[in-house]
């Protein structure tokens, strides 16, 4: 019987056991300290018994100078051709182009919610941390765009970050002006694209559309509408710079690429890129989770090759979503190996009130933790919880050795002599006398 591809022995761990596919499926999770050799030690190797296999995968850089050390392992495991090397300029990613392409012209809803998650990779990516009173205005906008990118779609063919925005910004704000003869006869980019789209809209949804913005957005408070729209702008980053050109364009790469052994090196740090570049590897990883899970419906030949997701520093490109795609990755053949210094880094990077247990809640996803050297208690005393506490006999003797020695001597000497005598005069009935006399001497010595 041929063996399952899960159970090929990738490397030692002794001269009796291997890793395999298998036990990378359940993810890895290394902690250590810089120079703690997590990299250098369980990194690497394990990358390296991945690029031995010919599994493809994704490679998100934090560092400068990551990509190249990379790129130079490859070419001496024989991979260096698999190896697609993304500097953000050099590539395009049209993701609302390809997100309509898997969902299709009736998955709007889709894309709604595809890009609320990149609003939120962009907020995480941000230094800023969040407000108490995010939840409202992040519902407030994925209702706006709900009534937004069916409009667009149907009245353009297609989906950009731009006419989006263009739409949007052209809304009236307020009921009267949208029935005023000046502002139609101004033509603003809204009037135009409910035109385009009214014969392509049943009259009930063109209804309710037209309904949100006469009734809904055009009445709201001025400074909560004013608010929704600054979240709705964040969207803007991606109309300038190299993000425009990688994100907006052509689409050039795409994660379907690693089912077929492609190697796609993320080199956009943030030391060299700044957030752009965080967002940029938020995004297209999210789209390589999205692939995977999906995978299993596709041919055979999209779904037998083992892929993988290598992040080092991996706080640096970690989200709230990462803990549904572990959860679930591993009937689709992939492993996710993430390395950082400490969990207090993972609690700082998710954020939150509750950034503690959703950070654990991630992290219980890694079947598989290796700890190297730390510094950090926290991350210490994790770890001794993760191996388990139990109580141990141990056994314990002692040897002694020693000598005693007396000695001594003795002398007595003694004498004793004496001398008795009794007598006594008188006659007996006889007629005889009588008397007595007694002498001793004695004596010893020891």
């Amino acid at each position: 019987m041929a063996k399952d591809i899960l159970d090929i022995p990738l490397f030692s761990l002794s001269p009796f056991d291997h890793a395999t596919f298998r036990d990378l499926a359940q993810n890895v999770f290394v902690t250590g300290v810089t120079g703690g050799g997590k990299t250098s030690g369980p990194g690497f190797n394990i990358l390296k018994a991945l690029l031995l296999s010919g599994s493809g995968g994704i490679v998100l850089c934090a560092k400068p100078g990551e990509a190249d050390e990379v790129i130079g392992l490859a070419k001496k495991l024989g991979r260096h051709r698999s190896v697609v090397r993304w500097s953000g300029s050099n590539h395009g990613f049209n993701f609302l182009a390809y997100s309509l392409s898997r969902l299709g012209s009736d998955g709007t809803n889709g894309v709604v919610e595809y890009l609320m998650r990149i609003i939120e990779m962009m907020r995480a990516a941000s230094a800023l941390p969040g407000g108490n009173g995010d939840a409202f205005w992040i519902d407030e906008l994925r209702v706006l765009l709900r009534y937004s990118v069916p409009i667009v779609f149907h009245a353009t063919g297609t989906l950009r970050i731009a006419d989006l925005i263009a739409f949007v910004r052209s809304a009236p704000t307020s009921a009267e002006q949208m029935t005023s003869d000046e502002w139609q006869a101004a033509a603003p980019f809204f009037l135009t694209c409910f035109t385009q789209a009214a014969d392509k809209l049943d009259d009930a949804t063109g209804h309710r559309i037209a309904s949100y913005w006469r009734d809904d957005f055009a009445k709201l408070d001025p400074k909560l509408r004013s608010n929704i729209l600054a979240g709705f702008s964040m969207l803007d980053r991606f109309n300038h710079g190299w993000l425009r050109d990688a994100f907006c364009g052509d689409t050039t790469i795409v994660p379907e690429l690693c089912f077929h052994g492609a190697i796609i090196i993320l080199d956009m740090p943030r030391a060299t890129l700044g957030e752009d570049g965080v967002i940029a590897e938020m995004l297209f990883k999210d789209a390589f989770q999205t692939a995977v899970l999906g995978r299993n419906a596709l041919a055979p030949p999209q779904r037998k090759r083992f892929v993988f997701t290598y992040a080092d520093e991996c706080q640096e490109v970690v989200t709230a979503g990462d803990a549904n795609y572990l959860a679930m990755s591993r009937s689709s053949r992939a492993t996710t190996i993430y390395l950082t210094q400490s969990l207090p880094s993972m609690y700082a990077k998710l954020g939150g009130a509750n950034a503690h247990d959703r950070a654990h809640a991630l992290i219980g996803n890694f079947g598989v933790r290796l700890f190297c050297a730390t510094n950090c208690t926290e991350t210490a005393e994790w770890a001794a919880k993760t191996l388990g506490r139990t109580l141990h006999r141990r056994g314990s003797g002692s040897d002694a050795f020693g000598s005693s020695t007396s000695w001594g001597s003795s002398m007595n000497q003694g004498r004793n002599w004496g001398t008795s005598s009794q007598g006594g005069g008188g006659f007996s009935s006889d007629g005889k006398g009588g008397g007595s006399h007694s002498s001793n001497w004695s004596s010893g010595s020891s």
